[in-house]
C-alpha cells in the first residue's frame, strides 16, 4: 500500500452551475472551529455556512455547507492590512470597516468538487470506490496544525437523504495511485446545501 499525496479541502473539478465566487464577511474575533471544538484558521477549500452575523463560519460534521472558500482577502494583524493564505482565528478588526476580514466563497452549486477520503480501510479498490457513485456522505472537519483539514468521511456512505454530498464519481487524478492507500480522491456535488432548490434526495438502493 502507497498512500496518496494529500491535498487540501474541497477542490473545483467541473462546473454544474453558473454561480460565481462572492465575497462574504467574517466577524471580528471570530472563533471558527473544528468538529472537536478545536479553534482554526479559515483557509481556501474550507466549507463554510452562513450565519447571523451576515457572514460565514467553518462548515463542521452535518451542518449544511453553503459555500466554499475560494481566496483569503487582506486582513488586520493589529497593526496593519497584511495578507496571507489563510485568516487566522479570531482575527480581531474591532468596528473599523476598512480592516474587515473578508473570503471569497464559491456556491456549493457551482461545481462538482474533488476532495481527498478520510481512511483506508472502507474501500481498498477502485471498483470498491466506483460502489459508492450515487450514494450520500458527509464531509468531517479534523484540526491539522493550524488548519480544519475538511475530508469526506467515507464511512458514512449510504442510501439516506440526511447526508450532505453526493459521491459523483473517482477522481481521474494522477494522485490517485493505489487505492488501498490513504487519500484517494472522489468527486462530490452538494447533496443537501444551504442554497433553495436544492433539497437532499433519497437514493434507493440495490
Amino acid at each position: 500500500m502507497v498512500d496518496n499525496l494529500a491535498q487540501y479541502g474541497f477542490r473545483p473539478f467541473s462546473r454544474r452551475t453558473g454561480a460565481t465566487p462572492v465575497w462574504r464577511t467574517v466577524a471580528t474575533t471570530q472563533d471558527d472551529q473544528d468538529d472537536n471544538a478545536a479553534s482554526v484558521g479559515i483557509n481556501i477549500g474550507d466549507p463554510v455556512t452562513q450565519v447571523s452575523t451576515g457572514g460565514v463560519i467553518v462548515c463542521k460534521t452535518t451542518v449544511s455547507p453553503w459555500g466554499i472558500v475560494a481566496a483569503i482577502g487582506p486582513y488586520y494583524d493589529g497593526t496593519r492590512m497584511v495578507f496571507g493564505k489563510a485568516l487566522p482565528n479570531q482575527t480581531n478588526w474591532g468596528t473599523v470597516e476598512a480592516r474587515r476580514s473578508m473570503v471569497l466563497v464559491w456556491p456549493v452549486e457551482a461545481f462538482n468538487w474533488e476532495i481527498d477520503v478520510n481512511n483506508a480501510t472502507t474501500a481498498t479498490t477502485y471498483a470498491g470506490y466506483i460502489a459508492f457513485i450515487g450514494e450520500n456522505v458527509n464531509h468531517i472537519c479534523v484540526k491539522s496544525g493550524t488548519k480544519a483539514t475538511p475530508k469526506i468521511d467515507i464511512t458514512t456512505h449510504a442510501t439516506t437523504e440526511d447526508l450532505d454530498w453526493r459521491v459523483e464519481g473517482v477522481s481521474p487524478s494522477l494522485y490517485n495511485k493505489d487505492f488501498s492507500g490513504a487519500n484517494v480522491k472522489i468527486l462530490v456535488s452538494c447533496n443537501d446545501g444551504m442554497w433553495a432548490g436544492m433539497p437532499a434526495t433519497s437514493i434507493v438502493g440495490t
